[in-house]
């Protein structure tokens, strides 16, 4: 699941007051299915997302995610609807924020910790006898996520 599908479920649970297994659930009664139509509206329109992908997230059918674009767009002359949609969209922005810069700081540490590595191992000559200190491990799928984060800040 896309970040930006966990943040969009994580606000819209947060506005309507609701559990987020109950967002997820097959429940089909209205407390439950408006606020999951928003979500599902939400990831098709600010995430991005294809109506199989969207469907997909939340457990659906690509036919319920389509149903669920067309109620919300029918339902946006309500008032209502589009407040909690504005603000549902506001608060999906404050975490996408809060999210990259838990990102940057990671790369920052990881870039720190790949320098420390590096370090060590430039300063081993092989003609010495002793033996090196333990080199920390960082997994490789670290370097791809570091080497990820700096292809999306270029």
């Amino acid at each position: 699941m896309k970040a930006i599908v966990r943040d969009i479920i994580t606000a819209t649970c947060a506005h309507y007051a609701i559990p987020q297994d109950k967002l997820l659930s097959n429940r089909r009664d209205r407390p439950y299915s408006h606020p999951r139509q928003v979500a599902m509206f939400l990831s098709i329109a600010q995430g991005g997302l294809s109506l199989p992908d969207a469907g997909r997230s939340f457990g659906r059918d690509h036919t319920t995610a389509l149903y669920a674009k067309r109620t919300v767009q029918a339902r946006t002359e309500d008032g209502d609807t589009m407040a909690a949609i504005l603000a549902i969209a506001s608060e999906v922005t404050r975490l996408a924020r809060e999210r990259e810069i838990r990102d940057r700081a990671f790369a920052c540490r990881l870039r720190a910790e790949i320098a420390k590595v590096e370090a060590v191992t430039t300063s081993i000559t092989p003609a010495s006898r002793k033996r090196p200190e333990r080199l920390p491990y960082i997994p490789q799928s670290a370097r791809w996520t570091l080497n990820s984060f700096d292809a999306r800040a270029a």
